[in-house]
């Protein structure tokens, strides 16, 4: 068993309206130690096929706090262990 911790990260946005849900979940040592999400409020416009594709709309998210305000929980999960998505790609666009 490994005894880093990975953290599987997932985001719900586009590059248009920004990361307006994330969902984190720990690995370590062969099982989950630790879950965490929220929404985010939208950086911009929202368009329909966004809301379809990830059922939240602007209305749910508009008086969350941005992603930008997670900059420290991220990097106190990055210090401890990799992050790890299953579409790392989309993730990096994101964060961009």
């Amino acid at each position: 068993m490994w005894e880093t911790p990975v953290h599987v990260i997932d985001f719900e946005g586009s590059r248009r309206s920004g990361i307006v849900e994330y969902g984190v979940v720990t690995l370590k040592a062969g099982g989950v130690t630790n879950t965490a999400t929220r929404l985010c409020a939208p950086t911009g416009t929202m368009h329909a096929v966004e809301v379809k594709q990830h059922g939240i709309s602007a209305c749910e998210a508009e008086h969350a706090e941005p992603f930008a305000q997670e900059w420290d929980y991220f990097s106190k999960l990055r210090s401890v262990g990799p992050l790890c998505a299953h579409n790392a790609g989309y993730e990096a666009g994101l964060l961009q």
